[in-house]
């Protein structure tokens, strides 16, 4: 996580170099909404997993919104332009979870079913080792290909008024909502994927278009 971080603040100051960029005080939005995020992860996992008691773990939704939600009232405070905001840090969220999510491959958190295709890969689920399907290496690869590309847009064509953001956001979330199905904890509720991905679905096509005009 900390490796996250660092990464994730490199990126952000190599877009806002590389564009000549004057977003403000981003450092410190930004440092205030991954300490929000932080908190935001270690509280969704302990009420999710609250009839289990667990407290040993993260959840990536409770950093996203921690962090949104933070940095969103943070940039109407010190007035900075959101929309370049947005686009500026959403390169190092990308690629910052993606980093995480190899922590949690070591953890055996997140873990895969177990299969007997050659693509499995020897892991642990916290309690027995096994040939499993690499969820965790999989939503990595997932999110640093989509932090990649919005590195290299931002850099080509500058941000785009949060669009960039936005798109990468809900192509994330929607590959996240597949990849949900091949882990070992089964899911809550049906309907609510559904829901989260017909939302995603409908954002990224939004943000396709706006981009495309």
């Amino acid at each position: 996580m900390t490796l996250g971080i660092a990464v994730a603040l490199a990126l952000q100051f190599l877009v806002i170099s590389g564009d000549h960029l004057a977003v403000g005080p981003w450092l410190l939005v930004s440092l205030v909404a991954i300490v929000v995020g932080i908190v935001g992860a270690k509280v969704w996992y302990i009420v999710l997993h609250r009839r289990e008691r667990r407290i040993n773990g993260w959840c990536i939704q409770g950093f996203i919104t921690g962090a949104i939600l933070a940095a969103a009232i943070l940039l109407v405070v010190l007035d900075v332009p959101i929309g370049v905001f947005l686009d500026v840090i959403a390169p190092g969220l990308l690629v910052a979870m993606a980093v995480g999510r190899v922590g949690c491959f070591f953890a055996g958190c997140c873990g895969g079913l177990p299969t007997a295709s050659r693509w499995g890969v020897w892991s642990s689920d916290q309690r027995v080792g096994a040939r499993r399907i690499p969820t965790q290496l999989l939503e990595s690869v997932l999110a640093l290909s989509l932090g990649l590309g919005v590195f290299v847009a931002d850099l080509g064509h500058g941000p785009a008024g949060g669009a960039y953001f936005v798109g990468a956001l809900a192509a994330y979330i929607l590959g996240r909502q597949g990849l949900l199905h091949l882990r070992t904890e089964p899911r809550k509720t049906r309907l609510g994927g559904l829901a989260t991905s017909a939302l995603a679905a409908l954002v990224l096509s939004a943000a396709v278009v706006l981009l495309a005009r």
